[in-house]
């Protein structure tokens, strides 16, 4: 309803009435809500929202239902996913792409791409 009510839809040029995607759904349909009770929650004062956000995430992107998860656990599975992916990017040695021109105060390099 408040993308309807904002103009959003009218800014993209999107018709819901004849749109595919939203042709059988109303202008006024909601999300689905689902209450879940005693769901992992980060502790009051904290603004480490990050990591419950992105476990969330990740959870649901997968089809499942929101986790209950150990954060600490959480927080080094993430951290041992970062540092081997950064590693791979240390040993991938990438090739770096450098086209050359004259300009007015001599050659410039112009980095084209890194890969």
């Amino acid at each position: 309803m408040y993308l309807s009510k904002s103009g959003f839809y009218k800014k993209k040029g999107i018709n819901i009435s004849s749109h595919p995607k939203y042709k059988s759904h109303s202008e006024v349909d909601s999300f689905e809500i689902i209450h879940v009770n005693d769901i992992t929650q980060q502790h009051e004062g904290s603004l480490d929202c990050g990591l419950y956000v992105a476990a969330y995430a990740d959870h649901i992107s997968k089809g499942n239902l929101v986790p209950t998860f150990d954060p600490d656990f959480t927080r080094i599975q993430y951290a041992s996913l970062l540092w081997n992916y950064g590693m791979q990017k240390i040993q991938a040695e990438p090739t770096v792409t450098v086209r050359h021109q004259k300009g007015q105060s001599g050659f410039i390099g112009m980095l084209i791409s890194v890969t």
